[in-house]
Formats: C-alpha cells, sequence, structure tokens
C-alpha cells in the first residue's frame, strides 16, 4: 500500500480539504459540505524533494436547506492537487483548472 493510500492519511487529508474549505469550494448551491461520509482517492505521485505532490479526486455530500421545505443532501464531487510531507501531512493544496497546473 501506497503512503497515500492509508486509511489515517486519506483521514487527515479530508480533515485538511474541510478545515481549509477547499469541500466548500465545490458545492453548487452554497449548501454546507458534509465531512462525514466523504471520500477521497489520490493518484500520479510526483516527489518533489522529500515531498510528493499528488492529484486527489474528493467526493462527499451537500446539504441544501430549500425553505421551509426539508433539507437535502447532493453528492458532489472535485478535484484537488497536494503536497504530502514525508510523514504524510499535508503541507498544501491548491485547485487547478484542467491543463492548468
Amino acid at each position: 500500500m501506497e503512503m497515500w493510500e492509508d486509511p489515517v492519511v486519506l483521514d487527515r487529508i479530508l480533515d485538511y480539504l474541510d478545515t481549509h474549505q477547499f469541500l466548500a469550494s465545490f458545492t453548487s448551491l452554497g449548501g454546507l459540505p458534509l465531512r462525514e461520509g466523504a471520500h477521497c482517492h489520490c493518484s500520479e505521485p510526483r516527489r518533489v524533494g522529500d515531498d510528493l505532490d499528488l492529484r486527489c479526486e474528493v467526493s462527499f455530500e451537500e446539504l441544501v436547506g430549500y425553505g421551509a421545505a426539508a433539507a437535502q443532501r447532493l453528492r458532489q464531487s472535485g478535484e484537488v492537487h497536494l503536497r504530502l510531507d514525508a510523514a504524510g501531512q499535508v503541507k498544501d493544496a491548491w485547485l487547478c483548472r484542467p491543463d492548468s497546473c
């Protein structure tokens, strides 16, 4: 198993993305991104010194309220690039447009 496939590292990645409002950037209706049940899949590793750059696909539910109607959950997803240090901690993350990183 690669470091970025470790469930502990994936939790750290999702926590970082949630804490730094990256999940919110993928909401479509201004709803609340829910960290519970979110998933992350990283690929395309590239070494940068002792660090590792990855492209990660995230999916999560967005909680959207419609006035007096009950809140609904919409499945959302997005792509983020991030840098992990040798210990599997996220050092930085950024959003990219296709073919612009």
